[in-house]
């Protein structure tokens, strides 16, 4: 591929992660509406700056903090909060000061700057700073900020348009998702009522309790194994919860459409989008037990 001068890019846990991601696709194919993120990720949250500066200087301030890497938010640039007030100080018999002279006390308009910075980019920023600001000695504060919850997160939980059973909904799952010979098993009452269901594409089997902490009636994944399973569906009483496994490829291929659509959508037909038929899903045969009877 690079003798060929061919980019390659691989989306694996990013996928997982974004918003929309692989677990929106597989929501969608399910029929799940009001999603909200099963796992949630944190967005970094940038630290605060606030400078205080002589009025006149403050939009040549801004300018450089902006250069250096502060006050982006979102698809905005140079955002800033600023408030004029009066700042009072009584340079020493040292300091070479830009307003006054030493031992006398001094009052300057100035004006309070505020403007957000990511923590990777805070050393140049407060370098920009202190190059660009009039005072020998500038007053500021750094504040670090708490990350938000955003949109992002493993897995999504929603809620099906009407309630079906867990043997209805394990059908249902069939049908929606690519066809493979693994097909999809279910653990738990037959006869269940399935309203709230969370998914995960892929391996999802250490969301199972954060699954049921989101009151999920259902949570349909891949690669469930058995001890896990068994502890949810049979030993937790009245906090137990049915588990639907599909096969690792047919949860995360829906996927692949998904995101054929954005690229088509942004492109437009400046760039041909395929997305292969290839099934990369390694089970080939599955032999089903004579059938037994169980619950209806």
């Amino acid at each position: 591929m690079i003798r060929a001068g061919i980019a390659h890019y691989v989306a694996h846990t990013n996928a997982d992660s974004a918003d929309p991601g692989v677990s929106d696709a597989l929501a969608d194919r399910i029929g799940l509406v009001g999603l909200t993120p099963l796992d949630p990720a944190a967005d970094d949250a940038p630290d605060k700056l606030v400078v205080f500066v002589p009025t006149d200087d403050s939009g040549r301030l801004i300018d450089a903090l902006a250069a250096a890497g502060a006050g982006h938010i979102g698809d905005y640039e140079r955002c800033a909060w600023t408030t004029v007030g009066v700042g009072t100080f009584r340079p020493g018999a040292a300091a070479n000061p830009t307003f006054g002279r030493p031992g006398a006390i001094e009052a300057v308009a100035e004006t309070r700057v505020e403007m957000v910075v990511p923590r990777r980019a805070l050393p140049a920023v407060i370098s920009a700073l202190r190059q660009a600001h009039s005072y020998e000695e500038p007053a500021f504060d750094v504040y670090p900020q708490v990350p938000i919850v955003g949109p992002r997160g493993t897995g999504r939980v929603g809620e099906l348009a009407a309630p079906m059973t867990l043997r209805e909904f394990a059908s249902h799952a069939v049908e929606a998702l690519p066809r493979t010979v693994w097909g999809v098993r279910a653990a738990g009452d037959p006869r269940r009522p399935v309203r709230t269901v969370a998914v995960c594409g892929g391996s999802g089997g250490s969301f199972i309790d954060a699954a049921r902490r989101a009151g999920a009636d259902a949570y349909l994944t891949a690669d469930l194994k058995h001890h896990t399973t068994l502890e949810a569906v049979t030993e937790r009483g009245s906090d137990a919860m049915a588990l639907v496994d599909a096969a690792h490829w047919a949860t995360e291929a829906p996927w692949l459409d998904a995101v054929a659509a954005r690229l088509r959508e942004r492109f437009g037909t400046t760039v041909d989008v395929t997305v292969s038929p290839t099934v990369t899903d390694p089970w080939t045969l599955h032999v089903p037990s004579p059938e037994t009877s169980s619950p209806t």
